[in-house]
């Protein structure tokens, strides 16, 4: 069965992945100017300050996303992925992709790294 690894954290009061091979680093302190709380990005309620920061790159170069908890990677099963449809990710932010169910049925939404910018 294939695999896609994620890393999987959390913002706000939900569980959110993006591919592993779009985050270039994990850090407790962010350390470039360009920097986005994911909560605030996706227009979630914040429950705490970003403790941990993902380092990606988009168009204008690297950048950091502040997320809240842990981070950790996961090899998901490919057909454990579900994309929603285009209405639905319009209607919430375009960044979000799709949504998986991890153990207990606990929704992680799935997000395109290029679809989100500081």
């Amino acid at each position: 069965m294939a695999h896609v690894s994620l890393v999987v954290f959390e913002a706000g009061q939900h569980r959110f992945a993006l591919e592993a091979n779009r985050v270039r680093r994990l850090s407790s302190t962010p350390s470039h100017t360009r920097t986005a709380h994911l909560a605030r990005l996706l227009h979630l309620e914040e429950s705490a300050p970003a403790s941990r920061w993902l380092t990606l790159v988009d168009g204008a170069g690297a950048w950091e996303l502040g997320v809240t908890g842990s981070a950790e990677l996961i090899d998901w099963p490919a057909p454990a992925l579900y994309p929603l449809p285009t209405l639905v990710r319009a209607s919430v932010h375009p960044a979000l992709v799709g949504i998986a169910f991890e153990r207990q049925g606990v929704a992680c939404w799935l997000l395109a790294a290029e679809r989100l910018t500081p």
